[in-house]
């Protein structure tokens, strides 16, 4: 049986023929990769989107509170708008801390099931970074002082 492809966009595969093994083991065609790709695309602006809604709906938000979230996504996402930034320079401009913008960058990341950018740094740099801390916070009794 032949049957015309549902995306008229895809030329190559326009006409395919349906055999029984395809009802068995389906071959994920080209329009299907697409689609899950407009869907991934669609859901990750989405949840940018949701993020900057989140922030503007909260009672005397600030202009910096909106650019922090805004500097998180974008960095999470790694797009071209960080090239020339660092996450200190842009901390540093709002007035706020690195761990900021990382942390929500890295949340960011980790709930829509993204790897960090090249902006952020790997989960193990970071588990290694953390350990160091908290061991130096052990080491000084916790209140910043050293035995």
């Amino acid at each position: 049986m032949t049957h015309r492809h549902p995306d008229p966009f895809v030329y190559q595969h326009s006409v395919y023929h349906k055999t029984p093994v395809d009802e068995i083991e389906p071959m994920i065609s080209h329009s299907d990769e697409l689609h899950e790709t407009r869907l991934r695309s669609f859901t990750l602006i989405n949840n940018f989107a949701a993020a900057l809604g989140e922030t503007f709906s909260r009672r005397n938000v600030t202009l910096e509170q909106v650019e922090t979230v805004y500097w998180q996504c974008c960095f999470a996402l790694g797009l071209p708008v960080c090239q020339g930034q660092t996450l200190t320079s842009v901390a540093a401009r709002l007035g706020c801390e690195k761990a900021t913008i990382s942390k929500g960058a890295v949340k960011f990341c980790e709930s829509n099931g993204l790897g960090t950018s090249q902006y952020l740094k790997p989960e193990i740099t970071r588990s290694s970074y953390r350990e160091a801390r908290l061991a130096a916070v052990i080491a000084s009794n916790g209140n910043g002082t050293h035995p």
